[in-house]
């Protein structure tokens, strides 16, 4: 059978459609599985949503690649009932693909609500969910939902942060401490007492060295330039000048003022600030880059889909009717 010479064009662009539907069948697998892959390696802070897209991209591309053959065969033999099926199997896939693109776009704008609610509640089972957390902040340079602040009180109660929440330094062989006080540095010393006597009257001085917070004070000594027969003197009642002694280190109010000190503190400051930026920003964007790309993968090749299925049905009209040429 001979066919008009529109027809015969349109057929040949369906043969050329149908080997580009074979290649944009294996990318979208290819697609597909590249995100369900990385999506997989923060599985516990994703919803099943998530995956559904990749999912529903894969079947659809295995779809594509196996219909495609369906229509080449059909347009080479001219077989309108071949043709006629590939143009209902194309229109679902175009449905699928449609769908697939529209929730990408969606679940985009409702990416930043939902990771706010799954970090903060995951931020308090860190001790569960460690390796993703780590994951996280060290290959997005984040720390905390909105900012490091919001790890504080959560490990042990103190101003600790996780060691992915700071950026390694190169060079250091000693601890690597990781805090949000990495300015600060809180130290102890203790204070050094020295008294003189003059006749019979002892002065006392206090000398000690500046420091963030004095906590340990030494026991005062009493020296005195008499002989073994003097007569011991009666203590000099303290004088308004007289410099006032801290009390003594196994005092127990000095002892809980320590512990206090030592658990809203560190004594070792930060090895290198925390990331500022929030891991609700930073991997929220990572996620919505990667649902607009399925979405705009889906989107295109519908686009492109929309011309297969008419030309289609086009070349099956033709062929039903038996409108041929002389």
């Amino acid at each position: 059978m001979n066919l008009s010479c529109s027809s015969k064009m349109i057929k040949y662009l369906m043969f050329g459609f149908n080997l580009f539907f074979v290649i944009s069948g294996i990318i979208i697998i290819a697609v597909g599985a590249a995100v369900k892959t990385v999506y997989t390696e923060y599985s516990q802070f994703l919803d099943g949503k998530y995956f559904s897209l990749p999912n529903m991209l894969i079947a659809t591309g295995a779809l594509i690649f196996m219909i495609s053959f369906f229509g080449c065969c059909g347009a080479l033999k001219e077989s309108w009932i071949m043709l006629g099926i590939f143009s209902i199997l194309l229109f679902i896939i175009f449905v699928f693909e449609f769908a697939s693109g529209i929730a990408g776009y969606v679940l985009k704008g409702k990416t930043a609500d939902y990771l706010d609610s799954t970090l903060r509640a995951n931020l308090l089972v860190y001790n569960q969910t460690h390796d993703v957390w780590d994951l996280i902040q060290t290959t997005f340079q984040c720390c905390g939902v909105d900012n490091y602040h919001d790890w504080q009180g959560h490990l042990n109660g103190t101003y600790d942060l996780p060691l992915s929440c700071c950026p390694t330094v190169s060079g250091v062989t000693a601890a690597f401490y990781c805090n949000s006080r990495n300015d600060t540095t809180i130290s102890t010393t203790t204070s050094v007492l020295s008294t003189t006597s003059t006749d019979s009257s002892t002065a006392t001085t206090t000398v000690s060295s500046t420091t963030t917070t004095t906590l340990a004070t030494t026991p005062t000594t009493k020296n005195t330039s008499e002989t073994s027969e003097s007569t011991p003197t009666s203590p000099t009642t303290p004088s308004s000048t007289t410099p006032k002694l801290e009390p003594s280190s196994s005092d127990p109010n000095v002892r809980r003022k320590r512990a206090l000190i030592d658990e809203n503190s560190t004594p070792h400051p930060s090895t290198s600030p925390p990331y500022a930026a929030g891991c609700k920003a930073a991997f929220g964007d990572y996620v919505k880059k990667h649902a607009v790309q399925i979405g705009g993968c889906a989107l295109g090749l519908a686009v492109v889909q929309i011309l297969g299925i008419a030309f289609s049905c086009h070349l099956v009209r033709q062929l039903k009717n038996g409108y041929y040429s002389t």
